[in-house]
């Protein structure tokens, strides 16, 4: 019997920074503090957390500047 042949994969991983600036906008709630939302982001990649800003006090304008480095595989997500 033949012996089965090595399989030799190579994953190259790229480097990615993703930058949350802010929103402008949020829509107001009804019921909540005067309108006023603590609002933070989440960042997914393939439905998969990778990031999540702190929380922007009592604004319907967050202005984050939240920096996430992430690794993703050379030809997948960007």
């Amino acid at each position: 019997m033949r012996p089965f042949a090595e399989l030799v994969v190579e994953i190259t991983m790229l480097d990615r920074q993703i930058v949350v600036v802010g929103a402008k906008g949020l829509a107001k709630q009804a019921g909540v503090g005067k309108g006023k939302l603590d609002p933070y982001a989440i960042v997914l990649l393939d439905d998969v957390e990778v990031g999540k800003t702190k929380v922007a006090q009592k604004t319907l304008d967050p202005a984050w500047e939240a920096t996430f480095q992430i690794k993703v595989p050379q030809g997948g997500t960007t």
